[in-house]
């Protein structure tokens, strides 16, 4: 799983909310990325009927 946040203040907080801080070892990786990336969505109607809804956040659902 790569949880990524605009700061590492944010990716910690993130964790501290969403997993138990105490279960696995993180490893913080500053990455930029271009401002003119493409950018690719997929609808929630185009997933698989297997797909794993869980990985999904809650704006995506």
């Amino acid at each position: 799983m790569v949880y990524t946040a605009e700061s590492p203040s944010l990716a910690v907080l993130e964790l501290m909310v969403q997993d138990d801080p105490l279960r696995a070892h993180y490893v913080l990786i500053p990455a930029q990325l271009p401002a003119d990336l493409p950018e690719t969505r997929s609808d929630i109607d185009q997933l698989p009927d297997d797909w794993p809804l869980g990985l999904l956040s809650h704006r995506d659902r």
